[in-house]
């Protein structure tokens, strides 16, 4: 039964879990900065691809923080390692 339990400790498992974690966040944070941003970052910069580059950098930011956030509510409430 215990090569059914997910052993966080693991390096390669740590990393997974980042990529499936920053993976599955960027088109939710994608599209909240985009709908909330994206008419000003239009208005402001003139060519669009410019604005989607800022946009696709906010974004991958924003999954930053939301994983730093992650860690340091995991931390705070649940003690031991961090999941990041």
């Amino acid at each position: 039964m215990d090569r059914f339990r997910l052993n966080m400790e693991g390096v390669a498992v740590r990393r997974v879990f980042t990529a499936v974690f920053a993976l599955a966040w960027f088109p939710i944070v994608w599209l909240l900065l985009g709908s909330t941003l994206g008419g000003l970052l239009v208005a402001w910069v003139e060519p669009l691809w410019m604005a989607h580059l800022l946009l696709v950098l906010l974004s991958a930011a924003g999954v930053m923080w939301l994983m730093k956030l992650a860690n340091v509510v995991k931390v705070k409430f649940f003690g031991g390692n961090r999941l990041f």
